[in-house]
């Protein structure tokens, strides 16, 4: 019986091929099994959206007509308390409540439960994705430690008057999260706010002080790279660090700045240097982090909308789903290629 050995083999191919196929088709999306704790955080932070709009609104300010959603989380082009060019089609994108959604499901991924200690670190380049982040954490019931730069890119929280900080801390007045930012930097240029008028960084210096914030000010970047790390610490034990926008003390500086990477990262990114930020410095530690930048390319790996027209519903997106399995035909091709793998084996000898 020459070609035998072709023949099963052909076969075992066959049945491998189509469990695959059969597998692939009767699969199922349904929702994810954090479905609750998911919907849970981005109403938190719809409201926390909506808390901040009203408060903008009180102060006498005038909401961006390129915040086409009127959210009151879009600035202006430019301010004084600019430091970089930011792209007005991401900060819309950032306003979607959902990614409070994507938060969680990263966090969870991580490896965090309830009541485990997360660290953040906040620029006011996205104040929308900072209250997700937040939002997140509050309905997880986490322990969290936030440190917050006031500098902001474009289309960011770059009103000097209304800085993200004082959104946070408006929040925590309201009762909306149980936690607010107790480090503040200037953030911009070697995070002092060196392109900051002088007259522009004192007043934000007094408005930090009176709300009782912890200053940083160093301006040798190891030592702050140090001085920051050794306080997350004192707090407990790290499972996660998240951090939103392009700070410096979290992207790092130089040849040493944090590479393309976006979303949940789990793995080391490579060898110590000096010049490494925060990202860095907890990936070579095994801690997870979440870095959250490339915004667009997030929400399309999450399904959610690019740039949406109008606030999109909460719980609607891919993140609220999840694809299952029908593991009934692997397991019966499992058990036929086995039966296939003995048969080829013990009665081989008998078709020579």
């Amino acid at each position: 019986m020459k070609g035998y050995k072709s023949f099963v083999l052909i076969i075992w191919a066959l049945i491998i091929a189509m469990a695959t196929i059969l597998t692939l088709r009767s699969t199922e999306t349904q929702k994810s099994r954090h479905y609750d704790l998911k919907v849970k955080a981005s109403e938190i932070a719809l409201l926390a959206q909506q808390k901040v709009k009203e408060r903008y609104l009180e102060l006498g300010f005038t909401i961006n007509p390129e915040d086409k959603n009127q959210t009151g989380l879009i600035g202006t082009r430019y301010t004084m308390l600019t430091t970089t060019v930011g792209h007005i089609e991401s900060k819309r994108t950032s306003t979607n409540p959902n990614f409070a959604a994507v938060i969680v499901d990263m966090l969870l991924e991580a490896g965090v439960r309830e009541g485990d200690y997360v660290g953040m670190t906040f620029s006011g380049s996205f104040p929308a994705l900072n209250i997700a982040a937040s939002a997140a954490a509050e309905a997880m019931n986490l322990k969290v430690v936030i440190m917050a730069s006031l500098g902001a890119s474009s289309f960011g929280a770059n009103n000097p008057d209304f800085t993200y900080v004082d959104m946070a801390e408006y929040l925590y007045k309201q009762k909306i999260f149980s936690f607010t930012p107790e480090y503040v930097s200037l953030g911009g240029a070697n995070d002092l706010g060196s392109e900051f008028p002088e007259s522009l960084k004192e007043e934000l210096l007094s408005r930090m002080k009176t709300l009782n914030k912890k200053i940083i000010q160093i301006e040798d970047f190891s030592e702050n790279i140090e001085y920051r790390k050794e306080i997350f610490k004192k707090y407990g034990k790290m499972k996660a660090f998240i951090n939103v926008g392009g700070n410096l003390v979290a992207m790092g500086q130089g040849d040493a700045v944090f590479p393309n990477k976006n979303g949940l990262i789990k793995t080391k990114n490579r060898l110590y240097s000096k010049d490494m930020g925060l990202l860095d410095v907890f990936l070579n530690e095994n801690i997870p982090v979440i870095h959250l930048l490339d915004i667009k390319r997030l929400a399309y790996r999450y399904g959610l909308p690019i740039d949406p027209d109008g606030i999109p519903a909460i719980g609607i997106g891919g993140v609220y789903l999840e694809q299952k399995y029908n593991i009934f035909i692997p397991i019966i091709a499992i058990v036929v290629s086995f039966i296939i793998l003995i048969f080829y084996k013990y009665f081989d000898k008998y078709f020579e």
